[in-house]
């Protein structure tokens, strides 16, 4: 089953239904990403040192505008310490670059690809809730990153944002002049 047949089957069953469904949608996209080798499946050991292939390597993000009329979606997943603390956070703007809504989600302990994937869930399930049936999604921003990176200082569950966080407004202005930034990723 593909990522449309699983969205749908998740839209069907309530998508903001019980975890139980929540947990099918994630579990079939990691099952899927790893069978169509998207992602190599390698049980992760935090206290094991990556294999000598991976090579950091830096890449320049900066946000580009949707069309006029169109919901961007930016979501992140993050991974914090040797103990696998996880979380996501992600956010909602227009064709101008104004901020919608966003959340941030601590998720417990887990991988980096279930961060990934839960931020695209809640990312989805956000824009979906507010309205949105048009939108384009990306990865690998800043304002993401940021939400991602703060949501262990929230309980467990998800904080929504409906007003910009205080700790997002330069990220945000530097955003709108495009500004781009430095991300360091690993291939």
């Amino acid at each position: 089953m593909g990522c449309l047949g699983l969205w749908f089957l998740l839209l069907i069953c309530g998508l903001s239904g019980n975890g139980d469904v929540k947990e099918f949608f994630i579990r079939g996209l990691l099952c899927m990403a790893i069978r169509n080798n998207y992602v190599p499946y390698v049980p992760y050991n935090a206290t094991k040192p990556p294999p000598p292939s991976y090579v950091p390597y830096v890449v320049q993000l900066h946000w580009i505008a949707p069309t006029y009329g169109v919901c961007k979606i930016n979501t992140d997943g993050s991974r914090k310490s040797v103990f696998g603390f996880i979380g996501a956070g992600g956010l909602l703007r227009d064709n101008y670059g104004a901020w919608i809504k966003g959340f941030s989600v601590n998720l417990g302990v887990g991988s980096v690809l279930e961060a990934e994937l839960w931020g695209i869930f809640w990312g989805l399930h956000l824009a979906w809730e507010s309205g949105f049936r048009f939108n384009i999604f990306r990865e690998q921003n800043v304002a993401a990153d940021v939400l991602a990176s703060k949501s262990s200082e929230f309980g467990p569950g998800v904080q929504y944002f409906t007003e910009v966080p205080a700790f997002l407004v330069n990220c945000l202005a530097a955003d709108a002049i495009g500004v781009s930034r430095s991300h360091v990723v690993c291939a």
